[in-house]
C-alpha cells in the first residue's frame, strides 16, 4: 500500500511541477525564437539523410 501511496505521490508532483513550469515559460520569447532560428532547409542533401519510412 505505501507503495501505491508514493506512486500517486509521485505522479501528483510530476504533474504540478509541469503546470508550473508551462505557466512561467514566455510563450512570445519561445515563437520569436522557433521562427528566426528554425527554418526549412532548401539543401537537396539534407533530405537523403531524412528516412521517413520507419
Amino acid at each position: 500500500m505505501k507503495k501505491i501511496i508514493v506512486l500517486a505521490s509521485v505522479v501528483i508532483g510530476l504533474g504540478c511541477v509541469s503546470q508550473l513550469v508551462e505557466q512561467s515559460i514566455d510563450k512570445e520569447a519561445v515563437k520569436h525564437r522557433v521562427t528566426t532560428h528554425l527554418h526549412e532547409s532548401e539543401d537537396k542533401e539534407d533530405e537523403a539523410f531524412i528516412d521517413f519510412t520507419h
